[in-house]
């Protein structure tokens, strides 16, 4: 039998992660698991909206996170995960897990041009979930990382497709997903009755 797959959908904030991953979850009728619903669905349950329960249920997302991710490799499931995967400890955690699962792994990895990117972030908070750390900090506090368009792929041992999400208008949908089975198929021998 083949090795499960993961799909990482990885970017900085406002990239267009979650758009993306739920595209490619309903081409293959995959499930995902985002970072973002687990601390927005914490936060709903616990009713805390402020600066100290953002960062202490960012952190707890992330745990659990890694937690999911860890029992399912286990299994022959394929998933997918939307995060955004920064420098840190938690990130060089998951980075750990994921090298020692016995799946393979397909990281769609997106970037954006800085200024855009910034703009995008923005503009996106009278929709964004009010547990999130922009409600509570300045937005020249993320200017410096947002404004580099760009984290780096994960060093795993798999395939990176990059997309760039500057204009949405331009992203050929399609070719992605394209890409995708592609890569699927060539994890899988070429055979594609599967997908």
């Amino acid at each position: 039998m083949p090795k499960p797959v993961i799909i990482l959908v990885n970017g900085l904030p406002a990239t267009g992660k979650t758009t993306i991953a739920t595209k490619i979850a309903g081409h293959l009728q995959w499930p995902i698991f985002r970072k973002d619903d687990i601390k927005e669905q914490l936060a709903d349950r616990l009713n805390e909206f402020n600066l100290e329960s953002s960062h202490r249920l960012g952190l707890v997302s992330r745990v659990m996170l890694r937690y999911i991710t860890e029992q399912l490799s286990r299994s022959n499931s394929n998933f997918i995960i939307d995060s955004n995967f920064s420098n840190g400890v938690q990130t060089d955690e998951f980075i750990n897990m994921m090298k020692n699962a016995r799946h393979r792994i397909i990281e769609v990895f997106l970037h954006t041009d800085g200024e855009v990117l910034y703009e995008r972030f923005r503009d996106r908070i009278k929709d964004r979930h009010p547990i999130h750390l922009e409600h509570f900090q300045g937005f020249e506090d993320f200017r410096e990382t947002i404004s580099k368009g760009s984290l780096q792929p994960l060093s795993l041992d798999g395939i990176v497709i990059r997309v760039d999400t500057t204009d949405f208008s331009k992203l050929d949908e399609s070719k992605l997903l394209e890409e995708i089975k592609n890569s699927l198929n060539n994890i899988y021998e070429h055979n594609s009755d599967w997908i």
